[in-house]
């Protein structure tokens, strides 16, 4: 089934300021959870918790701890026509975000025989609408330039208008000075993540 399991961990940047260092990405206060989380999903795996009840046990232990949990689907041609939200249903998720397929052409150009159509995507979305969920319908283009990623190696990089292009290692500069290089959108990045975040400077 092709769906992602994840959490509410990490989205956004809070509180950056002039003498903030925002590589801290609030790390103390979100470690519990990231641990928390971990352990679940390898129990999980480990166990081979690989039916749905399995499934719903894992949630409602992430909602007891507090934890908030999204659902990320890409719409392809690979799941056009899976139930979702029977899934949906049963894991009872805080939000749901609905992606349509995004091809980076240097990361990803040769699969663009499994991006659908705009009719098969919104007849997706309408199929698998929960009436009481957050569901974020996103399209290729809320997603260029609208937020960064750090690798396993340091490097900042970003969908820039459709291009994956990396700024720099934060583990050889601050992170505040990579920022300055990123052409992240405004407009994009408080309309994505204007609940997480409490001030920026931009």
């Amino acid at each position: 089934m092709a769906f992602l399991l994840g959490t509410q961990v990490g989205n956004g940047v809070s509180g950056l300021g002039p003498d903030h260092d925002p590589g801290l990405f609030s790390c103390q206060q979100r470690a519990f959870e990231i641990l928390l989380v971990t352990f679940l999903m390898n129990k999980a795996h480990v166990k081979g918790f690989k039916k749905p009840k399995d499934r719903n046990r894992i949630s409602d232990m992430m909602r007891s701890y507090g934890i908030k949990l999204k659902i990320n689907t890409v719409v392809s041609k690979l799941n056009l026509n899976e139930d979702m939200a029977s899934v949906y249903r049963r894991l009872k998720p805080n939000k749901i975000k609905l992606f349509y397929m995004h091809v980076i052409d240097n990361i990803n150009g040769d699969v663009k025989t499994l991006v659908p159509t705009r009719e098969e995507y919104e007849d997706f979305v309408m199929r698998n609408m929960l009436e009481d969920c957050d569901i974020v319908i996103e399209g290729p283009e809320s997603m260029e330039n609208a937020y960064f990623m750090i690798n396993p190696e340091g490097e900042v990089y970003m969908n820039d208008n459709g291009v994956e292009k990396k700024y720099g290692s934060c583990f050889e500069k601050r992170l505040s000075d990579i920022f300055e290089t990123v052409p992240l959108c405004k407009e994009k990045y408080f309309a994505r993540y204007s609940e997480n975040v409490k001030a920026i400077n931009m």
